[in-house]
């Protein structure tokens, strides 16, 4: 559970949306959607009963929420470890959306230019290497066959216009759909995630890429979901001359040393085994220690957190007036490493040192536990 719910609020969290609201939705995901999967068998499946109750229009966004989180584990999986909006990054590149014509006419009979679409996604390897990724999918019920030619054909379309237009070229793009069913369905055609992977080419007039602007797009998402803005809007404006000093709570857990912000409490799991996860009280820690919990052994905290050096090393690309430097800042997990690659019941660390899941309570106040200033 906590791998995907991680890649959801990566996808959410490189959107140009208040942390507050982010934070909200993530708990929104815990709280009211975990019950909808199956994450007992070898293979990922709805939950029994799931189709049916997804199948009201008004849960269509969670689909989109989900086939885009699968996109992201599938790109972490290849070797992608950093993500940013597609938009964000195609903005900040200086890039115009490329139109073409339609149907439609104006008043005076001409003919009504139409945008073009943009994929989700713009990912990066450790080594430089970049690909576009567009993500669909869909939760199908009993009988209903998926859509994959078609859904997957449009993802190629919105993937084809773009990559060109940027020095080096981005000619590594990526469809991902993911079809989820019930597990019990006796449907021929499984849950299943379907890739395609087109090349593209350069146009004369590209646009040079700043070499680290993938990276900088990753951190500054993450530290807005962490509820810093500040940093965040620095790091992707090196050139500001704002700088802000910011204090991080740093503790060790999940196998290493993590600035951390709390987004809520989970009390002791019931027998059904759901997270019962609320919101914390406003004034935690600060107006709060462990007293003001009940039954301190079995609480646990929902953290988002970075890898503090990680954290360090972005805190000095954000100083610099250079855009080159987090070209070399990528997250090495050491001793965590096996923390990351697996999916652990109690969270989840990707390979660009972000990490989302428990903590139990007392870890975040014993000895560990240090306040960390640093400059952006």
């Amino acid at each position: 559970m906590w791998r995907l719910a991680h890649a959801v609020k990566k996808a959410e969290c490189v959107n140009p949306v208040l942390a507050s609201m982010a934070n909200s939705m993530t708990l929104g995901f815990l709280l009211e959607n975990q019950h909808l999967f199956d994450y007992s068998g070898t293979q990922f499946n709805l939950a029994d009963g799931a189709a049916s109750y997804l199948d009201d229009f008004s849960q269509t966004g969670l689909t989109g929420r989900v086939a885009q989180g699968f996109a992201l584990l599938q790109m972490e999986n290849e070797g992608y470890a950093f993500v940013g909006r597609f938009d964000t990054f195609r903005k900040k590149c200086g890039v115009a959306v490329p139109t073409v014509p339609s149907r439609r006419r104006n008043r005076l009979g001409k003919l009504i230019p139409k945008r073009i679409r943009s994929p989700d996604f713009v990912v990066e390897t450790k080594s430089g290497d970049r690909a576009l990724v567009e993500s669909k999918g869909s939760f199908l019920n009993g009988g209903k066959v998926a859509d994959i030619k078609g859904s997957m054909s449009d993802a190629l379309k919105q993937l084809a216009p773009w990559g060109s237009q940027f020095s080096p070229a981005i000619t590594k793009k990526f469809a991902v759909g993911t079809y989820l069913r019930e597990p019990e369905s006796t449907d021929r055609e499984p849950s299943l995630m379907a890739i395609v992977d087109p090349e593209g080419g350069q146009d004369e007039d590209a646009v040079p890429v700043p070499p680290d602007l993938v990276r900088r797009l990753n951190y500054a998402g993450w530290l807005s979901a962490m509820g810093y803005r500040a940093p965040s809007r620095n790091l992707v404006s090196p050139h500001s001359t704002d700088r802000v000093r910011e204090t991080f709570q740093v503790a060790e857990f999940g196998g290493g040393r993590y600035a951390y912000v709390p987004i809520a409490w989970v009390p002791p799991q019931k027998p059904d085994d759901l997270l019962r996860v609320f919101h914390l009280p406003t004034g935690w820690p600060g107006e709060y220690s462990i007293a003001n919990f009940h039954e301190t052994d079995n609480q646990m905290i929902v953290v988002l957190a970075l890898d503090i050096q990680v954290l360090e090393r972005v805190a000095r690309a954000s100083r610099s007036r250079s855009w080159s430097s987090l070209e070399d800042a990528s997250s090495d997990p050491g001793d965590a490493g096996a923390f990351t690659k697996r999916d652990d019941e109690r969270g989840n660390r990707f390979s660009d040192g972000s990490f989302m899941g428990l903590v139990r309570l007392e870890q975040l106040f014993v000895s560990s536990y240090e306040a960390v200033t640093l400059d952006f």
